[in-house]
């Protein structure tokens, strides 16, 4: 059977921040954000959008359904066709089943943990929503990232998960997944000696200055985590940790 076209992409993010108030003020002022409560059975849903895309969400981390004690974090939605086979094919392939599948609203979700132990959460929809990666619109997810401390058992999980091609580039050192031709996502190694070394999943929101972003993110309240980096053949990027404890990745491209 061949994947759906939505199979594989993102289809939603959701930050998990300790103050909506100061998320929205923050990414509102550096990015334009535009947001919008949307009043569901036991709790407010704010949405994200950039230019004419909606793509996200803002969840508090008081809300019943954050465990208690998590940190502030950004949480990737995969779409996939079928995800109680999906879950299962996580199992087979080594991975964790950290929430089992569940309903809401029109959504069937569960979150799993890759064998390194990065963590990502499938969905399934009849109507399948994907976030289009834009390199060109301020603010919006540009590119996803994979860091793991082992990019051969990485690669292997979420090819055979998603029926994503691995793809290595000798002409800028980059590893990269494609999904039916399309660059999908990539992915870096990181040094499992080091001592705050660990597998994740990382968004990048496009800047179209890589270096004034970073200047005014800092102005508004932000520290650096990483400085401009530059990638012949690819472009900036950046990191910082903003006024709500939200570890934040820019972009921009050449």
């Amino acid at each position: 059977m061949v994947p759906n076209q939505a199979t594989g992409r993102l289809a939603w993010v959701d930050l998990k921040t300790p103050s909506i108030d100061k998320t929205k003020a923050f990414y509102g002022e550096l990015f334009s954000w535009r947001f919008k409560e949307e009043f569901l059975p036991g709790r407010v849903m704010t949405k994200m959008r950039s230019g004419e895309q909606e793509w996200g969400s803002l969840t508090s981390l008081d809300s019943p359904i954050i465990p208690k004690g998590a940190k502030p974090h950004t949480s990737l939605y995969v779409h996939v066709e079928h995800l109680d086979a999906s879950v299962e094919r996580v199992r087979l392939l080594g991975g964790t089943v950290l929430v089992e599948p569940f309903d809401v609203m029109n959504l069937r979700l569960s979150t799993i943990q890759d064998p390194m132990g990065a963590v990502i959460t499938l969905q399934s929809t009849k109507e399948a929503h994907n976030v289009r990666s834009d390199m060109t619109t301020e603010g919006l997810p540009g590119w996803l990232e994979l860091t793991t401390t082992d990019v051969a058992v990485s690669g292997e999980f979420y090819s055979k998960l998603f029926d994503w091609k691995l793809e290595y580039r000798k002409q800028d050192s980059t590893i990269v997944f494609q999904n039916r031709g399309q660059d999908e996502s990539g992915m870096s190694v990181v040094a499992p000696d080091h001592g705050t070394a660990r597998s994740e999943w990382n968004v990048y929101y496009t800047a179209q200055d890589c270096g004034r972003s970073l200047i005014k993110a800092r102005t508004l309240g932000a520290h650096s985590i990483t400085e401009i980096q530059d990638k012949p053949g690819v472009g900036q990027f950046a990191s910082f940790m903003g006024p709500d404890g939200m570890k934040s990745f820019i972009m921009s491209r050449e």
